[in-house]
């Protein structure tokens, strides 16, 4: 295949496509429609076909569904919510960089009302000052957009860095003519927009008022209250931005600080998968898979700066299957009513590793061998519901897959695998009491292991992927990484494959950028529109020192006018942070869409850098010389 080709985004990393040749395995099928089939036709003729198809064993009995979906629906439902949630973060960082222009713009026509009043007296039309004025802000917003595009390289960079799971293929992410393209539509509508309003004023002056001598002083107090709606404006915006990072951030506060009933802190994670007729044969497991993986744990805990190692079922965390449970000497529950646990098969120092406490009985060991009585372990969630009241020790249970009964010999703590669940039942099996049938060749061909470690656990990766290809060189291990960047995977949590902490981080890195830039763009704003004021009320300052007024007056006189903008600008801020709060509420964890204490903190920052851009003005009409002032007028 020709370099970079994929089918799904989450594919892109694949260097080698095999063909399935076992049953057993979850496979999504790709179809092309023929001509004049649409989607619906091919649902419902596929839900026919589904009634009539043959199933293993393994999946006897469960219920078939078919869902038809075009591909590029697919891929636009994996990445459609984020670049929406992205591209609207980023319009509200370009409505307040034109809010900004456009204060800068008015305040730059109250500056020459007196220059258009004379060129209006002269004959000049109100189209042609208008064009004029236009012109200005869309030559001012183009080389902005100019500027944006040259930044925009690095921007591309530094997305694909946060994003590094989330959209594979990230080379295909580049400017291109389209991308041009719209930057020169938006800094053409960017430039009408913080234009149109100043040009409007400018091009219709009082020429009695304007020529006047002193007018500036005269119609000073009218200009200010535009000035101050866009103010307002600017740090409403910002307080929306600075709320949504807010929320980002003490979720995934919460999500790091969630007890889970194990210790992931020093644990590496790795996944391995057995292919091949040495491991399994016409659906049967092989004897040589139990050496493999005996061997594979040996060789791991000799490793210099390994502690213990431990070994489960299919992944490392978040995706073991769940499977309906019978007990012994209870009727068969009615359909619907049925006990459900997770199912696992552990072997090594597995609860050791993740110091999940012993609480009865025993733990799995080396007398748990194949042969021997079929044995296994529970959680303290199983059997709490499943035996309220008494003691599980003896007790036996059975899953249909594998489908064997086996007698519970230990209750280990319960822990939560799910991002937004609490602790569900679980059942451990040791690995070497396998089934050889093909009922559980599902768990014993895909195993993750945790390895505890005295050192760094990254540094081990290179010598685990070693150690597998001695034993195996054709066994690849999946992604090795850190046990606290596993343990908030789960099912439906993430965008595309990334987990749950991935994908909550990766907002609160965009979130947290974006808001940064929103309140340094509101900053700047706020210590304009201050300082345009005191630059329009010299004079009256001026006057004021000369009567007698203090300075430290002056000084909170000017402080208050920042304050209250910025007070004005976050009571509205909250009610727009309500909605976006009620908008991602589906990524927060454990924090609610309206969190007062967030709301509280985000508002205090605001204010303080609005007291902090309001003071540099403020001292300096507070600094005035009274004289000079005067002098100047």
């Amino acid at each position: 295949m020709p370099p970079g080709f994929w089918i799904y985004p989450w594919t892109a990393e694949a260097d080698l496509w095999l063909p399935r040749r076992t049953s057993g395995d979850w496979m999504r099928p790709i179809a092309r429609l023929k001509p004049g089939v649409d989607a619906d036709q091919a649902k419902a003729e596929l839900a026919v076909l589904a009634e009539h198809v043959e199933t293993s064993e393994v999946y006897a009995g469960t219920t078939r569904s078919c869902d038809v979906r075009f591909l590029e629906e697919e891929v636009n439902r994996e990445y459609g919510g984020a670049l929406n949630l992205l591209l609207g973060v980023v319009s509200f960082v370009l409505l307040i960089a034109c809010v900004n222009v456009a204060s800068l713009l008015l305040g730059r026509a109250t500056q020459r009302k007196r220059e258009f009043a004379t060129r209006a007296a002269l004959g000049g039309g109100r189209g042609r000052l208008m064009r004029q004025l236009l012109t200005e802000s869309i030559l001012l917003c183009g080389l902005g957009g100019m500027l944006g595009v040259a930044v925009a390289s690095l921007g591309i960079d530094l997305f694909v860095l946060l994003a590094s799971y989330w959209y594979p293929p990230s080379e295909e992410i580049a400017i291109d003519g389209s991308v041009l393209g719209y930057t020169l539509g938006v800094s053409v509508l960017t430039g009408l927009l913080c234009g149109l309003g100043p040009a409007l004023q400018a091009s219709k002056p009082d020429l009695n008022e304007s020529l006047k001598e002193g007018s500036r002083r005269s119609t000073q107090d009218v200009q200010r209250g535009p000035l101050r709606v866009l103010a307002v404006s600017e740090t409403a915006l910002a307080l929306i931005l600075l709320a949504g990072a807010g929320l980002m951030i003490s979720s995934f506060v919460r999500m790091l600080e969630t007890d889970r009933g194990f210790d992931s802190e020093g644990v590496l994670a790795m996944r391995i998968k057995l292919r091949g007729a040495e491991y399994r044969s016409d659906g049967v497991t092989q004897s040589t898979t139990t050496a493999f993986y005996r061997n594979l744990l040996e060789r791991i805990e000799a490793l210099p700066g390994v502690v213990s190692v431990g070994m489960t079922s299919y992944s490392t965390w978040g995706n073991s299957c769940c499977s309906r449970v019978l007990i012994a000497d209870r009727p068969v529950p009615a359909p619907g009513q049925s006990l459900t646990a997770t199912y696992g098969e552990v072997g090594g120092e597995y609860f050791k590793t993740l110091r999940i406490p012993l609480l009865k009985g025993r733990l799995l060991g080396q007398q748990d061998a194949e042969g021997t009585s079929l044995v296994a372990v529970v959680s303290q969630t199983l059997a709490e519901q499943f035996f309220p009241g008494k003691n599980p020790i003896g007790k036996v249970v059975e899953t249909p897959v594998p489908g064997e009964a086996r007698e519970i010999v230990g209750v280990v703590g319960a822990v939560v695998r799910g991002v937004r669940d609490g602790p569900k039942p679980e059942i451990y099996v040791p690995y070497r009491q396998y089934t050889r049938s093909g009922k559980g060749t599902f768990f014993t061909m895909n195993k993750g292991f945790v390895i505890r470690t005295s050192v760094e656990p990254m540094s081990l990766a290179n010598s685990l992927r070693a150690i597998v290809t001695e034993l195996d060189p054709m066994i690849v291990p999946g992604k090795i990484k850190p046990m606290e960047r596993v343990v908030f995977q789960g099912a439906g949590s993430g965008l595309s494959w990334m987990s749950a902490a991935e994908t909550l981080e990766f907002y609160v890195r965009l979130f947290s950028i974006f808001a940064g830039l929103a309140l340094f763009l509101a900053v700047v704003g706020l210590y304009g529109v201050v300082a345009h004021s005191v630059a329009r009320r010299t004079h009256k300052c001026g006057v004021r020192m000369a009567l007698g007024a203090e300075r430290g007056k002056i000084l909170r006189q000017v402080l208050q006018e920042g304050l209250i903008m910025s007070l004005t600008g976050i009571a509205i801020g909250i009610m727009g942070s309500l909605a976006l709060g009620r908008l991602i509420e589906s990524l927060l964890y454990g924090v609610p869409a309206v969190d007062p204490l967030t709301f509280a903190a985000v508002s205090a920052v605001l204010i303080g850098v609005a007291l902090l851009a309001a003071y540099v003005p403020a001292r300096r009409a507070a600094s005035v010389d009274p004289m000079t002032a005067l002098r100047h007028e």
